[in-house]
């Protein structure tokens, strides 16, 4: 085996010699670089060719220094690159202003784009960094900038900063002033039920409003819901809806409901105070749920005020009053004249003579005439759902609304279409009148893409619909539609509804009684959960 010494020259052309391998063998009595493949592996090492080597540093003349044109075909020294030695000037060159690509020195005039952000081009096309508050500038001075870094988003006559109620935290981007923490009362204090709620719903609001950002967005909007509230429209096209505009919800009660107090003026004239009454579950836009938090310590006498629940005929609780109040200048009428009210940022106007609920109206629920009217969108849907024989709805009193433990598809279906967005109260444990579950129900009749209007397997009725004899050989009726069934007899003890699913029903009666029964598979007989045994008529 041949131990002749090689030298760069033999390796040829991207090679060099591999001293190294000094000691390594040859495939015969003489190396051949050239002819035999495993001397030149044995023997040789690739060289390192310039694109190997990071030119872009900065120069002592803070000029940025660049690959060469073609660097992939230009050889460094040795098998690495080094730009300590002579590898620098033999890879390297000056870039100009004008070169964006960063290979090869240009001529052209220097642009903002090639000085990228943070940076802008001075008269000599030389690229200047801008003020440090700037994300992008025309220039050196912090009313110069074009665009602003997340820390200070507020652009305001070319300087960057926080919006109005957020301060600069260095390191940190605008924080909102917490005008609760920093003054000397406290805004929020713990809730209470009827007396004190408010405190907890802008502890909500204040938390809300510092996560939702500093960049301010008019048509932002923070929703009040209650744990017994369901939504029956679609996220994508309700997010549409609420911030199609910059203004609040309220659902106003009819105007029997406001609170009032009177005050004899002198010179004879009677003056009236009212506290407009609405439902907790208001929509605010970013301008008023901002306000909120900042007037948190106002209006904490308001019942006392108007003598809420005091024997007088005003009644109700402070979160039903107390966001209006502060938003909104309290109203004060003469003589009682009717009088229709618009306000600024209030969708839907209110009047101190209308007697159904008004104002705009998010959430479905449903109350007694005397605090929901006969005669409104909210009225018209709730006397729908009390007719639904799939939908058990709990009557409402003078202190509770309306709830439902059962729900058909119909209902669901109605909801879709009400121009509600909420429904309430819906209880933990409710069903859905048919096979599926309430929350597949609720998939497939309101949430999906262009949602059906009967669920899959409804569209037939009942297997068992028709008249039968009962054990005391008297006519009972059952009649049904898309999941929901009805029985009717001759006495109100025979009243019943509720769901079907194949050839089972699960019915209430109207005495609570609950029960289930199977029609027989040639339809001719239907079998009670007790024993029973009903033959057609």
């Amino acid at each position: 085996m041949g131990t002749a010494a090689v030298s760069d020259s033999d390796c040829g052309a991207g090679f060099l010699y591999n001293s190294a391998n000094a000691a390594s063998t040859c495939a015969s009595t003489a190396c051949d670089i050239s002819g035999t493949a495993a001397d030149k592996t044995a023997c040789c090492v690739a060289q390192a060719t310039c694109d190997t080597l990071d030119c872009e540093v900065w120069g002592s003349d803070a000029s940025i220094i660049n690959l060469k044109a073609n660097a992939n075909a230009l050889y460094c020294a040795g098998t690495t690159c080094d730009v300590s030695t002579s590898d620098k000037a033999h890879c390297c060159e000056l870039a100009t202003c004008g070169d964006a690509d960063g290979y090869g020195a240009g001529t052209a005039a220097v642009t903002d784009t090639d000085c990228g952000d943070g940076f802008y081009p001075d008269s000599l096309s030389h690229c200047q960094a801008c003020d440090a508050s700037c994300a992008s500038c025309s220039g050196p001075d912090a009313t110069d900038c074009l665009t602003c870094p997340v820390q200070t988003p507020h652009l305001d006559g070319g300087a960057c900063s926080c919006r109005s109620g957020y301060a600069h935290v260095v390191g940190v981007s605008c924080t909102q002033v917490d005008e609760c923490s920093t003054g000397g009362h406290d805004c929020f204090g713990g809730a209470a039920y009827c007396t004190d709620l408010v405190g907890g719903m802008n502890a909500l609001l204040h938390a809300a409003v510092l996560r939702s950002g500093a960049v301010e967005n008019p048509t932002d909007k923070f929703v009040f819901v209650s744990d017994s509230t369901l939504p029956v429209e679609p996220l994508v096209p309700m997010v549409q809806r609420l911030t199609s505009d910059e203004n609040s919800d309220f659902c106003v009660f009819p105007r029997n409901e406001w609170a009032e107090v009177p005050q004899n003026m002198p010179g004879g004239v009677s003056v009236t105070h009212l506290a407009v009454k609405h439902h907790q579950w208001v929509v605010l836009s970013r301008k008023h749920a901002e306000q909120a938090v900042a007037r948190s310590h106002m209006h904490q006498d308001l019942m006392s005020r108007f003598q809420l629940n005091m024997g007088y005929h005003n009644t109700g609780c402070l979160d039903e009053f107390w966001h209006f109040a502060t938003l909104y200048p309290e109203l004060v009428i003469l003589d009682h004249p009717a009088t229709n009210i618009e306000l600024a940022g209030l969708n839907g106007g209110i009047s101190n003579s209308n007697y159904e609920i008004q104002g705009k109206c998010d959430t479905f629920v449903h109350w007694v005439p005397r605090a929901e009217g006969r005669s409104n969108h909210m009225s018209y849907l709730a006397k729908a759902l009390a007719s639904d024989p799939g939908t058990i709805m709990a009557p409402a009193t003078e202190s509770r609304p309306a709830s439902f433990s059962r729900l058909s598809g119909d209902a669901l279906v109605s909801f879709r279409k009400s121009g509600f967005l909420f429904t309430r109260k819906v209880d933990d444990m409710a069903v859905f009148s048919g096979c599926a579950s309430l929350a597949d129900a609720f998939d497939q009749l309101i949430f999906k893409d262009n949602p059906s209007d009967v669920l899959p397997g409804q569209e037939m009725p009942y297997a068992g619909q028709g008249d039968w004899l009962d054990n005391q050989r008297t006519i009972v009726s059952i009649s049904s539609s898309h999941g929901s069934v009805r029985l009717q007899g001759t006495g109100s003890d025979m009243h019943a509804t509720g769901g079907y699913c194949g050839n089972t029903i699960d019915i209430v009666f109207e005495n609570g009684y609950r029960a289930s029964a199977t029609v027989s598979p040639n339809g001719q007989w239907l079998r009670w959960s007790n024993g029973a045994v009903w033959p057609r008529a």
